[in-house]
């Protein structure tokens, strides 16, 4: 999102009907807590992954564990392709290592940092979150599916737009 307007504590943002069908954003309270992050400048250092900000789907957490910071998030079936044990995701804008992937979901470790200064701070069993799968994923299978003569992935043809797993 773009920052339309922003006083003291309050942020503002235009959001089309595209954004809210694709993330949790419909479903905020107000004073919810989001994560805001300048965009990264062409010339800086890039220290994780691509996080470009385009939210692919929402999931809900299945279970985030207080003790040990396990969150274990629920994968919609046609985007587990996307995921890959040690690859990247962003979940609510948050670069995040993929430690285990399941049939239907995928385990990621969340540092003490991490929980503390984002909005997992108040993340629950339950909770919908944005996730934005690896850009490179992506593009990778779309050329293979060109190489394949196939006009488009599945992915990209907006069929499963708004696609959530709970």
């Amino acid at each position: 999102l773009t920052v339309a307007s922003h006083r003291h504590e309050q942020v503002t943002f235009d959001v089309l009907e595209e954004t809210v069908a694709r993330t949790n954003l419909g479903t905020l309270k107000r004073d919810s807590t989001v994560n805001l992050e300048r965009a990264l400048a062409a010339d800086a250092r890039l220290g994780g992954h691509f996080v470009q900000g385009h939210i692919d789907c929402t999931a809900s957490i299945i279970a985030f564990a207080e003790l040990d910071s396990r969150l274990e998030i629920a994968l919609p079936d046609n985007r587990a392709r996307y995921v890959a044990e040690k690859g990247s995701i962003a979940v609510d804008g948050i670069s995040l290592t993929i430690a285990e992937v399941k049939p239907t979901s995928f385990v990621t470790w969340i540092i003490p940092h991490t929980r503390r200064y984002t909005n997992l701070k108040n993340a629950h069993a339950g909770d919908l979150v944005n996730l934005e799968f690896d850009i490179l994923a992506k593009y990778v299978e779309r050329m293979l599916a060109a190489a394949d003569g196939e006009a488009s992935p599945r992915s990209q043809s907006g069929e499963d737009r708004g696609n959530s797993a709970q």
